[in-house]
Protein backbone atom coordinates (compact mmCIF):
# COMPACT_ATOMS: atom_id res chain seq x y z
CA UNK A 1 0.00 0.00 0.00
CA UNK A 2 1.59 3.37 -0.95
CA UNK A 3 0.24 7.02 -0.23
CA UNK A 4 -2.87 5.63 2.03
CA UNK A 5 -4.27 3.89 -1.11
CA UNK A 6 -5.86 0.43 -0.59
CA UNK A 7 -7.45 -0.32 -3.93
CA UNK A 8 -6.33 -0.53 -7.51
CA UNK A 9 -8.56 -0.78 -10.45
CA UNK A 10 -8.25 -1.45 -14.52
CA UNK A 11 -10.49 -1.69 -17.39
CA UNK A 12 -10.90 -4.49 -19.20
CA UNK A 13 -12.79 -5.21 -22.18
CA UNK A 14 -15.88 -7.69 -21.82
CA UNK A 15 -15.56 -9.68 -24.79
CA UNK A 16 -11.73 -10.52 -23.96
CA UNK A 17 -12.17 -13.22 -21.93
CA UNK A 18 -8.31 -14.15 -21.60
CA UNK A 19 -7.34 -10.88 -20.00
CA UNK A 20 -10.72 -11.32 -17.42
CA UNK A 21 -9.14 -14.79 -16.46
CA UNK A 22 -5.81 -13.64 -15.92
CA UNK A 23 -6.74 -10.38 -13.71
CA UNK A 24 -9.75 -12.68 -11.52
CA UNK A 25 -6.76 -15.45 -11.29
CA UNK A 26 -4.58 -12.47 -9.95
CA UNK A 27 -7.42 -11.13 -7.60
CA UNK A 28 -9.35 -9.01 -9.44
CA UNK A 29 -13.02 -9.22 -9.16
CA UNK A 30 -15.81 -7.77 -11.25
CA UNK A 31 -16.74 -4.06 -9.72
CA UNK A 32 -18.48 -2.36 -12.13
CA UNK A 33 -19.83 -3.22 -15.63
CA UNK A 34 -20.76 -0.69 -18.29
CA UNK A 35 -22.88 -1.56 -21.09
CA UNK A 36 -23.56 1.14 -24.72
CA UNK A 37 -26.08 0.33 -27.51
CA UNK A 38 -25.73 1.61 -31.27
CA UNK A 39 -28.43 4.20 -32.00
CA UNK A 40 -29.59 3.86 -35.68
Amino acid sequence: MRDGRTRLGLNVVGTNVAAIALYRKSGYALSTMQMSKLLR
